[in-house]
């Protein structure tokens, strides 16, 4: 590996310390694969990278470099290796996920992505940091090497896969001989991928020599790091930010269903696969065919529930196609009905819904997504503030902020009914971002175009608690993402997103402070005030403090948002904050 300065090589040599562990490269030779290889890059000396698609058939097994016997006070060993990923096509690929096997064990599971990630099952960890990203303008796609010819986006980066030192070792073999033994032959990794439906999505895997131009000593400390603190929780504004996905249908029922997996194959990829905060199965409420249906429904909610780890929110679809698909949102399973849009072949009004629920006294949250598309757009001549207190601007189905933004690729979109004319009308709405996940993938399902992701809320709340995280979405305290874990602050006058402020007089200056760290360079910042974009700036790297005050005079209640905009087209949207004079 290329030198770093005296102070990051001590600072390995103490996080290794501090871990147990030691680092051995995990890329010395490829042993078997059923699979495609490409052509060198750069450089005729170095390795040819081997690719596996999602097929359910390809697998790659290559051997790591020697491990030297373990003192007894190693506890874990990390493999370095160079990985890749990417979709494989300009066109719409159905996502899944990788298998990672050590000498014949499985350690976990992990899926295509453009940012950098970790995933973690029981003492194992694979981070992967992405080092390089190629993005093309959606609907365009660029030729990566003489194996993918078509391609829309591919990372490439450092792959580090700790586990306990005790699986180093190799079945009767290692149990018989010890680490010794073992090293001699190596170590091996299986990885093999999974998916319902072949896909064009990769994951590849370089032997490459010089290691230094792979891996230096900074990369190796950031690893480390990463490794050793685990999923870091970014704060804003005195609160945690938590990443999940709130919709999401499963293919299991007693009748016809819409969706994929069952429901436990959909938690445990939210919680392993996509490595989700929180997450809601959202099935049809037609689907659910009796209370039993249901109750299996509530139960899964419970037992997947593990308070500052993974939070689970019971909830259901109430699909109308004549006013609009809500999902309704509870607290907790305590108190939380099963409420019909059908009564027999009847459409029953979104106010049925609402009386329901106030009747009951029961506090629940209810979203109208995919607000514009046809055929089922939102009729918003109904709203109850109470209860609808969010709206879903992204998702699989694409953008549905404004009539021809940015993103919102086909089915075909309905004038009049889009996030901002809900706004526009006078409902205080906050933004978030869901999947709809159809696919069995939720967290990384697949949309028109695979350049984006399927879209994430992100809430700011105290803890990763059922009553923080509802009451973070209650109250707006959230935002919006096409699917990149983008840190975003949001605050007029000092008061955070989703808030209600009051100022003196017509003429009072709003004072608006806007912090964003993107997951990769940023394009620009906007402010949206009343639907109109106010102020716009373009970002040089990946984070931006944008500070200004808004001197227009406020003629009645007004509200204000910031949309953000990255290099490689994910974008994120505040809740909104609403300003009116005293």
């Amino acid at each position: 590996m290329r030198k770093g300065g005296r102070g990051v090589v001590e600072e390995i040599k103490a996080l290794l310390e501090k871990e147990a562990a030691i680092v051995v490269w995990g890329a010395r030779e490829v042993r078997r694969c059923r699979g495609s290889w490409g052509e060198a890059p750069l450089l005729p000396w170095f390795g040819r990278p081997f690719y596996i698609h999602m097929n359910g058939i390809d697998f790659i097994e290559w051997c790591t470099e020697e491990v030297p016997p373990l003192p007894r006070k190693v506890r874990y060993v990390i493999f370095v290796f160079p990985m890749g990923t990417g979709v494989g096509s300009s066109s719409m690929q159905l996502t899944g996920q990788f298998d990672l096997y050590l000498n014949g064990e499985y350690v976990l599971s992990f899926h295509v992505t453009k940012e950098s990630k970790l995933w973690r099952r029981g003492e194992c960890a694979l981070y992967y940091m992405v080092k390089g990203l190629m993005v093309a303008p959606p609907g365009m796609s660029f030729r990566l090497d003489d194996h993918i010819r078509e391609e829309c986006m591919a990372s490439s980066g450092l792959g580090a896969l700790k586990v306990p030192a005790g699986m180093v070792r190799r079945g009767e073999n290692v149990l018989r001989v010890s680490s010794r033994r073992a090293a001699t032959v190596g170590r091996r990794v299986l990885g093999r991928s999974v998916t319902a439906v072949p896909s064009k999505r990769w994951f590849r895997v370089e032997f490459s020599y010089p290691k230094r131009y792979i891996a230096n000593e900074h990369d190796l400390r950031e690893v480390l790091e990463v490794l050793s603190k685990g999923r870091e929780r970014p704060e804003v504004a005195g609160y945690c930010v938590f990443f999940g996905d709130i919709h999401s249908h499963s293919g299991e029922s007693k009748g016809p269903a819409c969706g994929a997996g069952t429901i436990d194959e959909n938690y445990t990829y939210a919680r392993d696969v996509a490595a989700l905060d929180f997450f809601s199965l959202t099935d049809h409420d037609w689907q659910i065919l009796d209370y039993e249906d249901w109750e299996v429904r509530l139960k899964k909610a419970d037992e997947y529930y593990e308070k500052g780890v993974f939070v689970t929110l019971p909830g259901f679809e109430w699909t109308s196609r004549r006013y609009g698909h809500r999902n309704v949102y509870y607290r907790d399973t305590a108190n939380c009905p099963l409420i019909r849009s059908l009564n027999g072949s009847i459409e029953l009004r979104p106010t049925r819904l609402w009386e329901e629920l106030r009747q009951r006294g029961i506090k629940a949250i209810t979203v109208p997504h995919h607000t514009n598309v046809s055929p089922f757009p939102v009729d918003w001549s109904f709203h109850d503030p109470e209860y609808e207190r969010l709206v879903e601007v992204y998702s699989s189905w694409g953008n549905s902020e404004y009539y021809g933004a940015p993103l919102s690729w086909p089915p075909h979109r309905v004038e009049g009914c889009s996030v901002q004319d809900g706004l526009a009308r006078g409902y205080k709405l906050g933004i978030i971002a869901s999947s709809d996940s159809h696919d069995g993938h939720p967290g990384n399902a697949h949309g028109i175009r695979g350049v984006v992701g399927s879209g994430l809320v992100a809430v700011l709340a105290s803890e990763l608690s059922r009553d923080a995280v509802f009451n973070a979405l209650y109250e707006r305290r959230c935002y919006a993402t096409t699917g990149a874990r983008i840190l975003l602050e949001f605050s007029v006058e000092g008061q955070l997103m989703g808030s209600e402020i009051t100022v003196t007089r017509e003429t009072s200056p709003r004072h608006v402070k806007i912090y964003v760290e993107g997951t990769h360079s940023l394009s620009h910042v906007e402010v949206i005030r009343d639907n109109d974009v106010i102020y716009r700036r373009r970002i040089t790297g990946k984070r931006a403090v944008v500070e200004f005050t808004d001197r227009e005079p406020l003629t009645n209640t007004s509200y204000y948002y910031v949309r953000v905009t990255q290099e490689d087209y994910e974008m994120a949207w505040s809740s909104p904050i609403w300003v009116s004079v005293e």
